[in-house]
């Protein structure tokens, strides 16, 4: 029997609206449909990524099997329970690793975070301890764990989001983007983790991401999210396929009000560059029309605009990547 079990899951949001509009469309408000008919079936043991770009529905979509937000209609079952009918029973079976690292307390200790939400957990005394020090050596925070929890690098963080998801010991894993902000040397140590997880304790993850590199080098298999809607499920070697050739960089900037987005793409060798924004953090991408695009030249145009570099990855461009899934460029 799979883990996870989604059947035409559709999940609206009310837009924002003015008292005028209201009035015109006669008391209802404008909806946004995040979530169009997903199914998805994830079995046990499995990593399965959700790659998709931000807004398409990946953070919605395992709300709702975290039992946290309930879908208008369709099913979603997890270990066999309804999502909406028990979800009680599915929020004790299924752990929820999110990027937001202010739910912390950044005075306190990786370990006093631990023990708090260790309690909240009902997780208490000799039991607490004894499930912090396994995960503090399984994780790598034994360096970490007695420091204020605001003096850890991106990466580090991650870490200890993932250690408090997994206090209460559950069947499936729900990560969140785990490791936007990260810097490439944090996010191969992150992978590793993430995978051995699988591999040597049997847990059974969903991972979504914007990262098509992320899911190549973590999960079995990957459902690639367009506007709601799972337009492709690629093995591993799929998705290789897919990325064939194509080329990128995601850049981690602290301020993006100076960058000059069209004297980027001016660059030789630059087909296009986008930003986006997460966790007090800007995000750049950088698509590479071919081998000739200069790095250092590249480099010296974010820096000459007075913008901070804090990391910096290869990537491959999403957009295109599905682009050419969807166009069926790539036989799956």
């Amino acid at each position: 029997m799979s883990i996870v079990e989604v059947c035409d899951v559709i999940k609206e949001y009310p837009l924002n609206t003015s008292l005028r509009q209201m009035i015109r469309n006669r008391g209802k408000r404008p909806t946004k449909r995040v979530l169009d008919g997903v199914s998805l079936a994830v079995e046990p043991g499995e990593v399965v990524g959700v790659l998709g770009s931000n807004g398409v529905g990946k953070t919605t979509l395992l709300k709702v099997l975290a039992g946290l937000v309930q879908p208008d209609s369709g099913v979603a079952r997890v270990c066999g329970q309804d999502v909406t009918r028990a979800g009680g029973r599915v929020r004790s079976m299924t752990a929820y690793s999110f990027t937001d690292d202010r739910s912390f307390y950044w005075r306190l200790t990786g370990r006093e975070n631990l023990e708090f939400f260790a309690a909240l957990d009902d997780l208490h005394g000799r039991a607490a301890r004894s499930r912090i020090d396994e995960l503090s050596e399984r994780l790598g925070l034994g360096g970490y764990i007695e420091q204020p929890f605001a003096t850890y690098s991106a990466g580090v963080r991650q870490r200890f989001a993932l250690a408090r998801a997994l206090l209460s010991r559950v069947q499936l894993l729900l990560l969140d983007e785990p490791t936007r902000s990260v810097d490439p040397t944090e996010s191969r140590v992150i992978w590793s983790l993430v995978r051995s997880l699988s591999t040597e304790h049997g847990m059974t993850i969903i991972l979504v991401t914007h990262r098509a590199e992320e899911a190549e080098a973590v999960c079995d298999r990957t459902a690639v999210l367009v506007q709601g809607k799972i337009q492709a499920e690629l093995r591993t070697s799929d998705l290789q396929q897919a990325m064939h050739g194509l080329r990128g960089l995601t850049i981690v900037i602290d301020d993006a009000s100076a960058l000059e987005l069209p004297r980027l793409r001016e660059l030789p060798g630059v087909r296009d560059a986008t930003l986006s924004r997460a966790n007090g953090h800007h995000e750049l991408e950088v698509w590479c029309d071919n081998e000739e695009m200069s790095l250092p030249e590249l480099i010296t145009a974010i820096t000459a605009a007075g913008v901070t570099i804090r990391a910096f990855s290869r990537a491959a461009p999403l957009k295109e990547l599905v682009d050419r899934l969807t166009s069926r460029e790539v036989t799956v």
